[in-house]
């Protein structure tokens, strides 16, 4: 019984650490992306930028922002 609480145990602990190593805030992303295009460093925050719209394709300030990059 105690080996079933403790592998338990260990399985919902090493799942959340695979879950919070994936998750990642677009808005983060975005204010990063912004702050380096905006200071002249466009490919790496173009880099930034297709990250998170790797993820999240449809979200429309980092689309317009890289697109702005272009201009």
């Amino acid at each position: 019984m105690n080996k079933l609480v403790v592998l338990v145990i260990g399985f919902s602990l090493f799942t959340s650490v695979i879950k919070a190593q994936d998750s990642f805030d677009p808005d983060e992303l975005l204010n990063q992306a912004r702050e380096l295009i905006l200071n002249d460093k466009y490919l790496e925050g173009r880099k930034i930028a297709f990250r998170a719209l790797a993820k999240y394709p449809d979200y429309a300030d980092i689309l317009i922002l890289v697109g702005r990059s272009y201009a």
